[in-house]
């Protein structure tokens, strides 16, 4: 038998299936826009002999935008000058439309840009999905280039339904990414911690604040049932009541636990649903209520503070003169006396006295609010001096006193008798801190800080270290673990160091010793 040769139509067939076929494979996994369009082009010109080919997409609003166009020749034009007057019959009556020479075709009113571009053929498809309407593509012959047939607007017709969809696809795709993205950017922004469940409390999501605020790893958290995590447990219950309840809820403070201490936050909770009755999760608020809870309780300290400093201050001045009475009475005692045991108890008398009336002075230094006044101390004579008036304090068969004081110190800006009142308070503390001796060792140098040069003067004992549970309570007025003393000796010295607009920082450990840093500001940088 002979092998029939196939017909020029049947050749057309074959050869614009395979044009069809490559272009789905080709064009349907793209995810870009640009690239897609582009794709989508280099296609239609392979396929058929036009001369241009042009993919124009609507806005909002309806009106066309060309994204993408190119020529037979490789350029491609911005404006490609498409005949408003096709495109909007083509929107229109939503059909491909064929026409071979437009300029003639008495459908067409305009044709300026047809004449002037010497277009000799049309082809111009809807791109339509789901009976929404795209865009188009336009495309023709211009010159003697053989003008567009049938069978070119089958094929590209054919083309136009997998464009149109991957295009609408490609378009969903990236509002989604943005709007995913978005989502990501508006919730690593917010200081508000965030954590979302879906209706079995499984979470899915968690923002930075949350992970910063719970103490824990996003990647413990996600995909994870909030049930099976015990340091969330009333958060979980939170989450488990805004599900029953189905309304949004503020609960105000609960407790959750970050392994090692409790950490208060205020929690709101919102539903997440597709309809009013299918709650599909739970949107959790949440913020840290330790720092407010902290400021909260050091106002009220400070407001406590201040009125218990300007009753301390008017009992004190009213003790004092009673006070002063009692001492003169025991020393003229102590004078007249003939008996020892008299001269004894008149001394225990006025060691009394004198205690009560340190007790006193500390009160009103204390209560006292009136500024100081400033001046430049040279600090090498400023530490020579303290520690010549220490050495009235300390045993030095007991405790050995060294000092490392930079040559090149710079002047000190303060009050020199408060400050030497700061760091005598201090150096006594040190030195009963080592009841057994040891070594004090007083250091002075400068030192960067954010805000600019600074002096810094710091006090080391080797005595036994402040617990750790003792060490926040050390700048508490009246708080002391001494036998004596008013423990308002370190709240002075805090104050007096505040009004040099400087501050005191502590390092300590237990067995270790203990060492105290003052930072003052430099006589260049006050004033």
């Amino acid at each position: 038998s002979t092998l029939e040769m196939p017909t020029p139509s049947q050749k057309r067939a074959a050869d614009d299936f395979r044009s069809l076929s490559n272009f789905i494979w080709d064009v349907m996994p793209l995810a870009g826009l640009k690239r897609l369009l582009d794709k989508v082009l280099e296609h239609v010109l392979r396929a058929t002999k036009c001369s241009r080919a042009i993919v124009m997409l609507s806005d909002e609003e309806g009106a066309l935008h060309t994204e993408a166009s190119a020529t037979r020749e490789g350029t491609v034009n911005a404006d490609p000058g498409v005949s408003r007057t096709i495109t909007s019959y083509v929107l229109q009556t939503n059909e491909a439309l064929l026409a071979v020479d437009p300029a003639s075709d008495t459908r067409f009113k305009d044709t300026t840009i047809l004449r002037r571009d010497r277009v000799t053929s049309i082809i111009a498809i809807p791109l339509r999905v789901r009976e929404r309407t795209l865009g188009l593509l336009y495309l023709d012959t211009t010159g003697l280039t053989i003008p567009l047939t049938d069978e070119d607007l089958r094929l590209v017709t054919a083309m136009a339904l997998p464009a149109s969809v991957a295009i609408d696809n490609t378009r969903l795709y990236q509002e989604l990414t943005g709007s995913i993205e978005l989502s990501q950017g508006i919730l690593r922004s917010l200081v508000s911690g965030i954590l979302v469940t879906d209706d079995k409390g499984v979470i899915q999501q968690v923002n930075k604040a949350a992970t910063d605020i719970l103490r824990m790893r996003a990647r413990d958290l996600i995909k994870q049932d909030i049930h099976d995590i015990p340091n969330l447990a009333s958060l979980a219950r939170v989450i488990d009541r805004a599900l029953r309840e189905g309304i949004v809820t503020d609960q105000g403070e609960i407790l959750v636990s970050s392994g090692i201490e409790e950490i208060p936050i205020g929690v709101t909770t919102s539903l997440l649903a597709t309809s009013p009755d299918e709650p599909v999760g739970v949107v959790a608020s949440f913020r840290n209520l330790s720092e407010i809870k902290m400021l909260s309780e050091r106002v009220q300290m400070t407001e406590h503070l201040a009125s218990l400093g300007e009753m301390a201050a008017g009992i004190a001045h009213e003790v004092r003169n009673p006070l002063n009475s009692i001492r003169g009475f025991a020393s003229l005692i102590s004078d007249r006396a003939q008996e020892d045991k008299t001269k004894q108890f008149a001394a225990i008398i006025i060691e009394e006295v004198d205690r009560m009336n340190d007790l006193v002075q500390d009160l009103l230094d204390f209560a006292r609010h009136k500024e100081i006044e400033m001046s430049s101390v040279p600090a090498r004579d400023f530490i020579n001096e303290l520690l010549l008036e220490a050495g009235q304090q300390i045993d030095p068969q007991h405790v050995k006193v060294t000092v490392d004081a930079a040559e090149d110190l710079p002047d000190i800006w303060g009050n020199a008798d408060r400050l030497k009142q700061v760091f005598l308070n201090i150096i006594r503390n040190a030195v009963e801190a080592m009841p057994e001796g040891g070594e004090l060792a007083v250091s002075a140098a400068t030192t960067d800080t954010a805000a600019g040069k600074a002096i810094v003067v710091s006090v080391r004992d080797t005595g036994a270290g402040i617990p750790p549970d003792v060490l926040p309570k050390i700048f508490t007025p009246f708080f002391s673990k001494k036998d004596k003393g008013t423990g308002l000796g370190l709240a002075i010295s805090q104050k007096i160091v505040k009004q040099h607009q400087g501050r005191i920082e502590v390092a300590t450990a237990p067995g270790k010793g203990t060492t105290f840093s003052i930072f003052l500001l430099p006589a260049s940088r006050g004033g």
